[in-house]
């Protein structure tokens, strides 16, 4: 069984690989003409301090750590301390010291939505989990956000499981962080990119070629080969 999962993005052109059949695919927003990608590296992620199930979060830092190990990727994370979410739909009354979703900061936040703050939930509650990221007028990513849908589906750090009806946390992480580092949906069927969640799955927690060659198209070591050239499709 699947879920849906909403990358909240500009509207965008699509770049993929010239295989159009099988190909990685980068967020290009009309607004610019060309890729995304963050400039300031390492990237600081942080994750909402009402995630407390230590065997979720290594499966969270696990997920950043595989994207930023990469060969010819200058990718890297960084690992900030836990935040309080701002649980308020208004951005302007959320308490001092607390995120919004939409907060604008130059920081990589994951938001673990569950029972309690449930009703600030930023996209529809039938969905598993969003994303948004903020660019800046070079096609630098500046800011952004996940959010994961605790309160209506079920996710642990052993694998999942089908009959349960419950998420591999590591292996659906990996897709949402790609979001927001620029990428977007792949025509590659068993990328990590490819859309789709599958419950007691842990296919995605491991990168194919095709999302290796994503990432090195946006994050090129110089003292690496490029990966294929893209073009719209």
């Amino acid at each position: 069984m699947r879920a849906r999962w909403i990358a909240t993005l500009s509207a965008a052109l699509v770049l993929c690989l010239q295989a159009d059949a099988a190909a990685y695919c980068l967020n290009v927003p009309a607004s610019l003409g060309k890729p995304v990608a963050w400039k300031t590296i390492p990237v600081t992620y942080h994750v909402s301090d009402n995630l407390t199930d230590t065997a979720i979060l290594a499966a969270i830092d696990a997920a950043f750590t595989t994207w930023g190990s990469v060969q010819c990727s200058t990718l890297k994370f960084t690992k900030g301390a836990q935040f309080k979410m701002c649980t308020e739909t208004d951005k302007a009354k959320c308490a001092a010291g607390t995120v919004h979703f939409d907060h604008g900061t130059s920081y990589l936040y994951v938001f673990w939505y569950d029972s309690t703050n449930s009703s600030a939930f930023p996209v529809a509650s039938t969905s598993a989990a969003s994303t948004f990221l903020w660019f800046g007028m070079i096609g630098s990513i500046e800011g952004a956000s996940v959010a994961v849908n605790a309160f209506q589906y079920k996710w642990n750090a052993t694998g999942g499981d089908a009959t349960q009806l419950i998420f591999d946390t590591q292996s659906e992480i990996m897709p949402l962080i790609g979001a927001v580092i620029g990428l977007t949906d792949s025509k590659t069927q068993g990328a990590v990119m490819y859309p789709g969640m599958a419950y007691g799955s842990t296919a995605k927690r491991t990168l194919t070629q095709d999302d290796k060659d994503g990432l090195v198209y946006l994050y090129q070591d110089a003292s690496c080969s490029a990966p294929p050239a893209l073009r719209p499709t």
